[in-house]
């Protein structure tokens, strides 16, 4: 129960920060290329970002106040 437990906040902190590179390149790329023109492109962007992480920290936290 231990390793799985390990393994699976291991893999939800690397999926965390593969998603938050992902997620500022893409905001960035967005704002150089489309400019002002799109800012609801970049707001749901972010807002997706911020979902994602949020339920990664929550998954986090839950993993680690389970008993093994």
């Amino acid at each position: 129960m231990r390793a799985a437990k390990t393994l699976v906040l291991g893999g939800c902190i690397i999926a965390a920060v593969i998603f938050i590179v992902v997620g500022l390149f893409d905001v960035t790329w967005l704002v150089r290329n489309v400019g002002g023109g799109s800012l609801y492109a970049v707001a749901a962007s972010g807002v997706a970002w911020l979902f994602f992480s949020g339920a990664v920290v929550w998954g986090m936290g839950f993993l680690m106040d389970t008993k093994p």
